[in-house]
């Protein structure tokens, strides 16, 4: 009797044991399925976003004559937009451009228009108060009747969202900018694998001593992934989801690239109803630059934009730039009033 007690209850314990394990398979089955097919969204919608051709809204071309009274600094602001740049000595190249006393001299850009192309030269524009004295081509020594500027990129719109942004690569990210935003957002960034234990419980010791949240753990990585796929909405299914799809961009993708998608894809503001991503986009809407040009100070602003940009925006609070030799942007982006062609 006593030992077929003992044998029901091995065969019991060894029904129990078997359940387990199991269960166990079958739950971790169900992750790597899920993990699966969480790399295949990551991957369709990161291709997809690397590849994919913005649209573009362009100006008409400006046209510049003898005779014509221009505001010059409008003018000299509109040709930053366009992407000149100031040299010291006399432009040799397309894109430069010099101010000499009451003389402009331009390398024009190569014009690239469905009604009309034309190779780039230079050109001194010379003005008598607020008007245009003479325009003289210096290739040829001689005066023009009439100058045309290329047409001025005004936007460029991702998907249905409209969001603006202009994709840069991680190489012309000056070193400071992503110093500053790594710092701010994720210093560990390059030693974890997707989730940083240590600033969790930081963060977890922070909010409970203050007995309100005032730090958040989350990793630069899972700010992609939460941005990228997941809702806002905080639950412990959506944190899950977060946490496994950082693991997964981990392994799917060197730091590097995820890097260049966060600096690609980060909220930096609003314009109007068309949202302001990333740094390159940045660069331009509050500074009119470039974002391999931007300074030590305007890196700092644009870097602490992202912890919240209707608060900290150069817009909202000219203070908020707070160092030295940063300059909002609203200052050249008002309204042109040159003569468009027709």
């Amino acid at each position: 009797m006593g030992r077929k007690r003992s044998v029901s209850r091995k065969s019991i314990r060894k029904g129990i044991i078997l359940f387990f394990c199991l269960s166990f398979l079958f739950v971790v089955a169900g992750i790597l399925l899920y993990c699966w097919h969480l790399s295949v969204l990551i991957e369709e919608r990161f291709s997809a976003r690397k590849w994919s051709i913005p649209s573009k809204v362009f100006s008409d071309s400006t046209l510049l004559y003898p005779g014509q009274q221009v505001n010059q600094s409008l003018l000299k602001n509109k040709l930053l937009r366009l992407e000149y740049r100031n040299v010291p000595h006399g432009p040799k190249k397309s894109g430069e451009m010099r101010v000499q006393g009451s003389d402009l001299e331009l390398y024009l850009h190569d014009l690239d228009m469905p009604s009309k192309k034309r190779k780039g030269f230079p050109v001194k524009i010379s003005f008598r108060d607020r008007n245009i004295e003479s325009i003289l081509r210096q290739d040829h020594d001689e005066t023009a009747p009439l100058l045309e500027l290329e047409p001025e990129k005004i936007m460029l719109f991702f998907g249905l969202e409209r969001e603006q942004r202009q994709l840069v690569s991680i190489d012309r990210v000056p070193g400071y900018l992503t110093a500053a935003i790594l710092t701010a957002e994720d210093s560990r960034f390059y030693t974890h694998g997707g989730i940083d234990v240590q600033a969790v419980f930081r963060a977890l010791y922070v909010n409970i001593r203050h007995g309100t949240i005032r730090q958040g753990g989350s990793t630069l990585t899972q700010q992609l992934a939460k941005n990228y796929f997941l809702t806002p909405e905080r639950t412990f299914v959506r944190k899950a989801k977060e946490l496994l799809m950082a693991l997964m961009m981990e392994a799917m993708y060197e730091k590097n690239e995820i890097l260049e998608i966060y600096l690609n894809e980060i909220y930096l503001g609003q314009k109007g109803s068309v949202s302001i991503n990333g740094v390159g986009e940045a660069s331009f809407f509050y500074f009119g630059k470039s974002v391999e040009d931007l300074s030590l100070a305007e890196a700092a602003t644009v870097a602490s934009l992202i912890k919240g940009p209707g608060i900290y925006s150069p817009y909202v609070d000219r203070g908020s730039a707070g160092i030295e030799g940063t300059k909002c942007s609203a200052t050249w982006r008002t309204a042109d009033t040159f003569p468009r062609s027709s």
